[in-house]
């Protein structure tokens, strides 16, 4: 967030590793961040990565695929007490919701995309538009917030810099980025909430150079 002005704008990180949309808020994580929240703040809600998987076993972080209310009770192997488990748009719903609540405004944000191509051959980076990217699109839609994609503003800004210099940006998987990587990532979604058309980034686009 270097591209930001500082004397306009604080910006704190709270994001912590590991993290799908449903175990930062079954870890009491969401409601310390939420006391914080202030009218006029701007919160960028981002997951996607970690819902896949289990939903009671190991790391048991999975949110249930989609963007409808289902939900189903799973009981958790590391403490056999009783969990109900929600889709992962329902979670996404709920943050904008809560920072709706408290007179500020939520911004939905895609996942980054991994380093990860279409085809071993190819040097077109994966787009996630079709499943965590979709869905967060449609809750933005729904609440009404405003919506960054930074999975294809991203994606598009290392399909020009070639398969070959994007293997620096990752820190040797294809997920994790390193210094260089997030910052380009940064910058990028500075960039994308400075091109902004949304009202409601009015004054953050100001604190944008």
């Amino acid at each position: 967030w270097e591209s930001c002005d500082t004397t306009k704008v604080s910006v704190e990180n709270h994001a912590l590793g590991g993290r799908s949309s449903r175990t930062y808020i079954t870890e009491g994580l969401w409601d310390k961040v939420l006391a914080g929240v202030q009218k006029g703040d701007y919160v960028v809600i981002q997951f996607g990565h970690n819902d896949a998987g289990s939903y009671n076993m190991g790391r048991a972080r999975a949110s249930i695929p989609g963007n409808s209310d289902k939900d189903t009770t799973v009981v958790m192997e590391l403490t056999g007490k009783q969990e109900t488990v929600h889709t992962f748009g329902w979670y996404m719903r709920k943050y904008a919701q809560d920072v709706k609540a408290k007179g500020a405004t939520p911004i939905i944000m895609s996942h980054i995309p991994r380093n990860m191509f279409t085809t071993k051959d190819s040097t077109a980076v994966i787009r996630n538009d079709k499943g965590y990217g979709a869905w967060c699109k449609e809750v933005a839609l729904s609440e009404k917030v405003p919506y960054i994609d930074a999975n294809k503003v991203i994606a598009d800004k290392l399909d020009k810099l070639g398969k070959d210099a994007i293997q620096g940006l990752y820190y040797g998987d294809h997920t994790h980025t390193s210094l260089a990587g997030a910052q380009l990532n940064a910058k990028t979604i500075a960039e994308a909430i400075k091109a902004s058309k949304d009202k409601q980034l009015k004054k953050l686009r100001k604190a944008i150079r």
